[in-house]
C-alpha cells in the first residue's frame, strides 16, 4: 500500500514538474522570423495547433492566465517555411450569471 503511494505521489510531482505555467513575458520574446522548433524551445508544445489551408498559415495555441488574472490565450502564427508571422492575444472574458 506505501509503495502504491509512493509511486502516485512521484508521478504526479513528475507530471507537475512537466508542464510548464507561461505568462506574457514568455510570448513577448517571440519575434516574426522565429522557426516552430525555436518557439517550441522557449515555450514549449501548443495546446492545440489549427491549420488554415487557404490562407498557408497555421496557428498554435498556448492558453494561459493574464497580468489581471484573467484566462487568456495566445495564437502564434506560421507561415507555410514555419517561420513566425505575428502573434494575437485574446482574453476570455468571464460571464456573469
Amino acid at each position: 500500500m506505501f509503495a502504491r503511494a509512493a509511486l502516485c505521489t512521484l508521478l504526479l510531482l513528475v507530471g507537475c514538474a512537466a508542464h510548464r505555467f507561461l505568462h506574457e513575458s514568455d510570448f513577448a520574446r517571440l519575434d516574426p522570423g522565429m522557426s516552430q522548433t525555436d518557439v517550441r524551445r522557449l515555450i514549449g508544445e501548443p495546446a492545440r495547433i489549427e491549420s488554415f489551408a487557404r490562407l498557408h498559415e497555421v496557428a498554435w495555441d498556448y492558453p494561459f492566465t493574464d497580468a489581471w488574472g484573467y484566462s487568456a490565450f495566445v495564437s502564434v502564427i506560421f507561415d507555410s517555411q514555419g517561420r513566425v508571422l505575428r502573434k494575437h492575444h485574446i482574453r476570455i472574458e468571464p460571464v456573469d450569471d
